[in-house]
């Protein structure tokens, strides 16, 4: 793995889309590895990468993974309208200070693009529950 990040890593400085690419498969395997300071320093080392949803879903992820509550609310908040990641976990969040409004108003997002996924529908019903036992 180690050599393979090493003959990345040249091309990960590039501004193009090939140096995003190869810093995301960087950044991942550093995620993968819970090496997660190497991941942030990947991720931020590439322009379009840190910019990217992509990017900042994994800078979100780490924070959180680090025990950066706060750090990744704010990430998460900052690409909610583009990023399905963002709206799972900030509805989480919702779900645990009972807001049921906001919780219900990211999960009905989420259930509108992506009907088929069951465990949206299931959150929806679960929160409707918990909104009728008010």
């Amino acid at each position: 793995i180690g050599d393979a990040i090493i003959k990345l890593t040249p091309l990960a400085a590039t501004d193009s889309e090939s140096g995003e690419q190869a810093g995301r498969v960087i950044a991942e395997t550093y995620l993968r590895l819970k090496q997660y300071n190497e991941a942030r320093e990947a991720i931020e080392a590439q322009p379009r990468l840190r910019q990217s949803t992509g990017g900042r879903e994994m800078l979100a992820r780490i924070a959180f993974l680090q025990g950066d509550k706060v750090a990744a609310d704010k990430l998460y908040a900052s690409i909610e309208t583009e990023s399905d990641e963002a709206k799972e976990y900030l509805a989480k969040q919702a779900i645990a200070r009972k807001d049921w409004p906001r919780a219900r108003q990211l999960t009905e997002a989420l259930v509108k693009k992506h009907p088929d996924q069951a465990q949206y529908r299931a959150s929806l019903e679960a929160i409707a529950k918990a909104e009728a036992g008010k």
